[in-house]
């Protein structure tokens, strides 16, 4: 019974290691407008801010003759590139929240108040779901 304990102990011992170096590679956020991303690329890590929905714009009106309509629509995605940080290494520094209000002080929708903003970007942080 000894060497069964012992056995089953360095195997778990073995599998709680390895499971301890899973490498992330993706943690991502959405609140009900914009998504976050972060993905680990290669040394880098790149930080992603875009909209969750497609934005609706004015029609482009043709000037040919029949003045033919076509629908706009489009989604706006700001992205850094942060060089020599893994993820884990990013997400520990309690600097994403200043990283992520940089990329929302970049769109016009975010042209609000400055508490406001990080208010924001740290909801977006605090729900960043790694894997």
């Amino acid at each position: 019974m000894w060497k069964l304990t012992l056995s089953f102990a360095i195997v778990f011992s073995a599998l709680s290691a390895n499971a301890s170096f899973v490498t992330i590679t993706q943690c991502d956020s959405a609140s009900s407008t914009h998504t976050l991303k972060i993905v680990q690329d290669g040394d880098d890590a790149e930080v992603t801010l875009g909209d969750k929905k497609p934005h609706k714009y004015d029609d482009l009106v043709s000037k040919a003759p029949g003045n033919k309509k076509y629908k706009l629509t489009g989604q706006m995605t700001n992205t850094f590139r942060v060089a020599d940080i893994s993820l884990p290494e990013l997400r520990d520094t309690q600097k994403v929240t200043d990283l992520v209000a940089s990329l929302m002080f970049q769109r016009p929708e975010f042209d609000g108040e400055y508490d406001m903003v990080y208010s924001y970007a740290s909801d977006l942080v605090h729900n960043l779901n790694c894997r």
